[in-house]
């Protein structure tokens, strides 16, 4: 009911939850069941959220097309060989600034670590031995 929504939306206002405290957990689960094999993949892509359908939704930015709204995903899962999938080792978000809609020139000439591209490169970090962890950017 009406309780149970009021209640959700204080939980997810709180200062306190942060999507890396509550991607900790889940890591640190996908750790313990990396641990029992031999060989484990860890394979990352990111993916985007499309809020479009939700105009009231403060904080997205714009995704292929201006009038589109919501946030980017860059994910790296542990997958068995046999590709058992055995869960999250990182997790990434963000979304596009509306005002830098159009400079796909300027883009260009920034360094790696100003880019979106540079998600690939931490998601490879985050999964060094013995590591795993999540980034807000």
């Amino acid at each position: 009911g009406m309780g149970q929504a009021k209640a959700a939306y204080r939980f997810w206002s709180a200062k306190e939850v942060t999507p890396a405290k509550i991607l900790k957990p889940h890591i640190e689960q996908t750790s313990e069941r990396a641990a029992r094999h031999a060989v484990v993949l860890a394979v990352q892509d990111h993916t985007q959220v499309n809020f479009s359908s939700h105009p009231k939704t403060a904080g997205l930015g714009y995704l292929k097309k201006k009038h589109q709204r919501g946030m980017f995903l860059h994910n790296v899962l542990a997958v068995s060989p046999e590709g058992l999938p055995l869960g999250v080792l990182h997790q990434e978000y963000w979304v596009r600034d509306l005002e830098e809609y159009g400079k796909r020139a300027q883009r260009d000439r920034k360094i790696t670590a100003e880019k979106e591209s540079q998600t690939w490169l931490t998601g490879l970090g985050a999964v060094a031995p013995g590591t795993g962890d999540t980034t807000d950017r």
